[in-house]
Order: C-alpha cells, then structure tokens, then sequence
C-alpha cells in the first residue's frame, strides 16, 4: 500500500480561503464553539493561529467536502495550526498543562479521523519547523 503524505494547510492566505468559501466568521465559530472570544485575546498572532485551527476544528466535514483537501490534510493541519498557537502561547505566557494535554488530544482525534497510522515522524517535523521559526 502506498503511503500519501498529507498536505499541511499552512499558508494563512488558504486558512482565510477556507473562512470565506464556507461563509464563516471566526467570532460566529468562537460563539458557537464557547470559546474565548476574540476581543479577549490581546496578542493578534494568537487570535489568529485559534481562528484556524477552530476553523479546521470545528468544520472538518465542510472542509473536506469542498474536495480540496483530504480529512488527513485537515487533521494534520489542525495539528499544524495548534502547535503554533501553543508555541506562541507559551512564548508568551509560560507553559500550560491543559493546553499541552490538547495536544496530545488532538493527536488522538487525528488517529480516529484518519484512516492509516499517524505518521509520527510528520508531526515531529512540524513541531521542530515550528519551534525553530517561533518568535515574539
């Protein structure tokens, strides 16, 4: 069986694609989702890192159903955008237990929604990239 790499959705530009082709505001998706909203997030760059990945969260199926992307391009991209606001965040703030352990919840959420073995090297690559490219 071949292994297809899945494509990590990390250009902002495609994210915001992806907000207006589903007709969705992420201050509607925060309120819908009870998540912090916006205007109680001081840092941009945070706020802006949770839209996307609520985003990819949140509206998975609508997602893949605009046969763009794979639910492996979505899972692993949803990855992608919480470590960087998790990177962010504790560059920021310091580190936060419940917010590492998402992590590792996403990690299990990827293992249920996609159909081969998570691909661990993959995610260590991206945690690495990020780290290396983090900044205040």
């Amino acid at each position: 069986m071949c292994h297809i790499s899945p494509v990590i959705i990390k250009d902002e530009s495609l994210m915001e694609e992806l907000f207006h082709r589903l007709s969705v505001s992420p201050s509607s998706l925060r309120e819908e989702n009870r998540v912090i909203p916006e205007s109680d997030e001081p840092d941009a760059v945070l706020r802006k890192y949770l839209n996307f990945f609520l985003l990819l969260k949140y509206r998975k199926h609508q997602i893949v159903a605009l046969n763009q992307y794979t639910k492996a391009d979505v899972a692993y991209s949803m990855y992608y955008w919480y470590t960087k606001y998790l990177t962010r965040y504790e560059l920021l703030y310091g580190t936060d237990a419940g917010m590492e352990q998402m992590q590792y919840k996403i990690i299990e959420e990827i293992d249920w929604i996609v159909d081969e073995q998570i691909d661990c090297q993959l995610l260590e690559e991206l945690e690495n990239e990020i780290a290396k490219n983090a900044s205040v």
